[in-house]
């Protein structure tokens, strides 16, 4: 019986929200269908995810921590904005100091049990920063790591964007700083897996030492999906969990520099969880503000198109798959189309300003025939080249080396 310790920066469930604990919960499920594997996860949660986990219905052994009462949150934010100021410290100011203690206790209570893990798996780049000690306690298993996205280059493009000129430097320096620790971290495990070939290669020019793999990321696969033959609305539309910052503020790009331009009969609809007050200020009888919906599918089969002009982050973009699959006119820029290899002009649109924007849905409108060679196009790309049930079973292979 092979022994997995998976340690993951939040919790997943059936269900889960965003695109990495979507990802984490597919790879974790599977892994899991073998008899010749046993696992142990562990991981953070907020207090109204509790209720939603799933571990014990798939009879996944799993430590959950949270911080549950007001004061322990309260700490938790003053915690946060000190580590956040430690960015030259091993965690790079990416990492709660309450994070980091819970998981090396949780480290000696299973060494303390006699538990030893053949190979442990760090889930994003914040656990990742914790090997040093995962090394410590248990010397002879394998460490792998699995990086939702390379975190160093999303902090870059924030030092990039940022206008205040004391936040910017703060920022350069945070970037470096992770850099170096991410880095050197990586050369310190036996493997990597990143979640697309993009990052791969971006880790491979920073010269890492260590073994280096891409996956494909799980994606709700739509190709099935068969759009209306006519579609006679004007409905431009933009998907994410609304309380991330890249997500509400790539919708509110949008929304003060390409809708004004626009004519009236384009109507913008922004769909996902949790939209902050800031996104929900910005409605209007041309700009819906949606929230969280129960299938996407019915809008990436009856609206013009899709947006994602993303200003902030790093790695793949789940939603930009999942509307390729769905064959819906994809406009997007460099971050959108990041670590996908679509061609632009045939598989997508490439927009890198707003008036490209503008020309394009503007254009699309003219052509009404580009709408079935990108959707063709669109879904024969996804099929040749996206297909995570290969992905996971080469994982499989490699765990169980």
């Amino acid at each position: 019986m092979k022994k997995i310790l998976w340690i993951a920066q939040v919790v997943t469930y059936d269900g889960v929200a965003h695109a990495g604990g979507q990802n984490f919960n597919y790879y974790l499920k599977r892994l899991n269908e073998n008899p010749a594997i046993s696992i142990q996860v562990a991981g953070f949660a907020q207090k109204n995810e509790l209720s939603k986990l799933t571990y014990d219905k798939y009879h996944i052994e799993n430590r959950v921590f949270c911080e549950e009462s007001e004061i322990r949150k309260f700490a938790g934010k003053c915690d946060s904005f000190i580590s956040k100021l430690l960015i030259f410290s091993r965690y790079a100011g990416i990492v709660k100091g309450y994070k980091v203690k819970k998981i090396k206790s949780y480290l000696r209570e299973l060494r303390k049990m006699g538990y030893v893990p053949d190979c442990v798996i760090l889930h994003w780049t914040q656990i990742l920063l914790m090997e040093y000690y995962i090394k410590k306690v248990f010397p002879a298993c394998k460490v792998v790591a699995i990086e939702e996205d390379v975190t160093f280059l999303g902090l870059r493009r924030r030092a990039g964007r940022e206008k205040n000129i004391l936040k910017k430097i703060y920022f350069y320096l945070g970037y470096f700083c992770l850099k170096y620790r991410e880095i050197s971290s990586i050369n310190h495990i036996d493997c990597v897996f990143t979640t697309n070939e993009k990052d791969l290669e971006l880790l491979r020019k920073q010269g890492i030492r260590t073994s280096a793999y891409a996956l494909t990321p799980f994606f709700h696969n739509m190709i099935d999906l068969r759009r209306n033959e006519k579609i006679d609305n004007f409905n431009i539309i933009y998907f994410g969990a609304m309380s991330r910052e890249q997500n509400y503020l790539s919708a509110i790009w949008f929304i003060e520099n390409v809708i004004p331009f626009l004519d009236k009969k384009y109507h913008f609809f922004v769909i996902g969880n949790n939209p902050v007050p800031l996104l929900k200020s910005y409605e209007s009888e041309q700009i819906h503000i949606v929230g969280y919906v129960d299938d996407i599918r019915p809008y990436f089969k009856e609206s013009f198109c899709f947006v994602a002009p993303i200003v902030l982050g790093a790695g793949i973009k789940i939603k930009v798959v999942e509307a390729l699959s769905a064959g819906i006119p994809v406009l997007t820029n460099e971050i959108g189309i990041e670590g996908i290899n679509a061609k632009a002009g045939k598989d997508y649109f490439y927009c890198s300003e707003a008036k490209d924007y503008i020309e394009t849905i503007e254009k699309l409108e003219n052509n009404p025939q580009l709408f079935s060679m990108l959707s063709t196009n669109a879904k024969y790309f996804v099929e040749k080249n996206l297909d995570y049930e290969k992905s996971f079973k080469w994982f499989e292979k490699y765990i169980l080396l």
